[in-house]
């Protein structure tokens, strides 16, 4: 695919690739939200061949257009992958975990005042 997807951005440029693959995406994720317990394995499949194509599309093509404008622009990418990664943990999963954490805490306290009294 990776050949494919160069000749693509080589001949139309990054916004002919990169659109086209943030729309496989998008339908990808429309098509996982429709799924059910009784949704066939082949649609299952298929669904995520479609994903992994424009995500390959979109990833390739951002690496390429940023290497081109910014000799260090693989770092920067990366780490703007791995600071989105880390917000998004917070947002999502953070919260059920910090009340974990606090029943845990409360636990200790009780029991370190019991040590103690």
């Amino acid at each position: 695919m990776a050949p494919v997807i160069g000749r693509l951005f080589n001949k139309y440029g990054p916004r002919a690739v990169i659109t086209p693959g943030t729309i496989l995406v998008a339908v990808g994720y429309l098509a996982y939200a429709q799924f059910g317990t009784d949704t066939a394995l082949w649609m299952i499949v298929v669904t995520h061949i479609i994903m992994m194509l424009g995500i390959g599309a979109v990833l390739a093509s951002v690496q390429t257009n940023t290497l081109q404008y910014y000799p260090d622009g693989i770092a920067l990418t990366q780490t703007i992958q791995q600071v989105l990664g880390l917000l998004s943990w917070f947002r999502f999963y953070q919260p059920s975990k910090l009340v974990i954490l606090q029943k845990f805490r409360t636990m200790q306290h009780k029991r370190l005042q019991q040590v103690l009294l």
